[in-house]
């Protein structure tokens, strides 16, 4: 939270277009902002995209490996215990990033950044916890292999204060976050009193034994939806709490374009939704699941206009400006309740990952039908992996 205050604090203090985020209808500018994401640019350049944003990862990856018990003190190398330890830092990161995108105190919700075109690309998504892993790994070489080599020969306070500061500036910040120096390690002693060699590194990863059943699990998945009079293909995403050893709260996101559709025509769906899962053989190889899930759908077609298309490139013919595609679309929307009712099964491969080799669901939704768009009806067919907390 403190890590979170400080980016949605930096974002209102120094960017005019957060703040004017905060014009008009508050809730549905956030439904806008949330409705309108797709693509892959978000329109920020490279430096805050692919630096910036690896370093947020990076940072948040840390402050759970700081309250990891289990992996805490595992220190870079080829054990199993200190990738285990990044991978599930790798796990709330994703988390912390997708919150700080679209989840209840975020860019969506202070601000209404996606909403304005061109940012409604999922780009920070997927690069945040991805390269942030890279980073937080790389931190830790330079720690191990760089840092650590040179206090061992040098006992000078402020150098040591330096290398440890400047050298892993993403573990210096989320130290900050938790009331330490930037340069304090959970591996060896202070910049004080560390000498060659005193360490309290532990690649055991015995911090506590494994609970039985996933703590938490996180489906992606690809999808295609059998509609009455064509096919909706796109993919998912599903994060499921146990509330106890059978039962899981679920959200799910997901999204898909419809296929088939007349010329200059397109549309696509999102779905979001939560319920409940059950599973009755959480710890098995095959793990069967049923669920029930609630929630809104927004279903969208644009109809391409050649003669507005035609006027808006005339008038920026010559400025060497991008064209925002929104501005010869015509664009009609309809919004309505959900509902998504099935099963599948997973084969578990590892005790941090399965493979969801199938899944059928039943999927309606209550909204008015778009000209060319039928999508009130289908059956939708999936596969997927999923990565589980808790069992490791």
């Amino acid at each position: 939270m403190y890590f979170l205050g400080i980016q949605h604090g930096f974002r209102l203090a120094t960017e005019k277009g957060t703040r004017r985020g905060f014009e008009g209808p508050y809730l549905r500018n956030v439904a806008k902002s949330i409705g309108s994401l797709r693509g892959w640019s978000d329109g920020d350049i490279a430096l805050v995209n692919y630096v910036g944003h690896p370093m947020q990862g990076a940072v948040s990856g840390y402050i759970f490996a700081q309250n990891d018990p289990r992996y805490r003190r595992v220190e870079f190398g080829t054990s199993r215990a200190y990738w285990k330890g990044r991978l599930r830092a790798t796990a709330f990161s994703f988390a912390y990033s997708t919150q700080f995108e679209i989840g209840p105190i975020s860019e969506a919700t202070i601000g209404t950044i996606q909403s304005r075109w061109p940012q409604h690309g999922f780009v920070d998504h997927v690069v945040t916890p991805v390269i942030g892993l890279g980073w937080q790994v790389s931190e830790d070489a330079v720690d191990r292999f760089i840092i650590q080599k040179i206090e061992n020969r040098i006992e000078n306070i402020c150098v040591r204060m330096m290398v440890r500061g400047w050298l892993n500036p993403s573990r210096s910040m989320a130290n900050m976050m938790r009331g330490d120096s930037p340069w304090h390690r959970d591996t060896r002693p202070g910049i004080k009193s560390y000498r060659r060699g005193m360490s309290y590194v532990d690649n055991s990863g015995r911090g506590g034994d494994p609970q039985p059943t996933p703590v938490f699990e996180f489906t992606s998945r690809a999808q295609t939806t059998a509609l009455h009079g064509g096919q909706c293909a796109g993919g998912g995403a599903q994060g499921a709490y146990r509330l106890n050893p059978n039962w899981y709260a679920v959200l799910d996101i997901s999204g898909c374009k419809m296929l088939d559709m007349p010329t200059r025509v397109s549309s696509d769906s999102l779905q979001y939704l939560a319920g409940l899962q059950w599973k009755p053989r959480p710890e098995a190889r095959w793990k069967p699941h049923l669920q029930f899930l609630l929630g809104g759908n927004k279903t969208t077609r644009e109809l391409i206009d050649p003669e507005l298309k035609k006027i808006v490139l005339e008038r920026n013919a010559g400025t060497g400006q991008t064209v925002p595609y929104d501005e010869f679309a015509v664009r009609t929307e309809a919004n309505g309740l959900a509902l998504a009712a099935g099963g599948g099964l997973d084969l578990k491969i590892t005790n941090a990952l399965s493979w969801r080799v199938a899944g059928v669901e039943y999927v309606r939704t209550f909204s008015r039908e778009l000209e060319n768009v039928r999508s009130q009806e289908g059956l939708r067919a999936s596969m997927g992996f999923v990565l589980t907390m808790g069992t490791w």
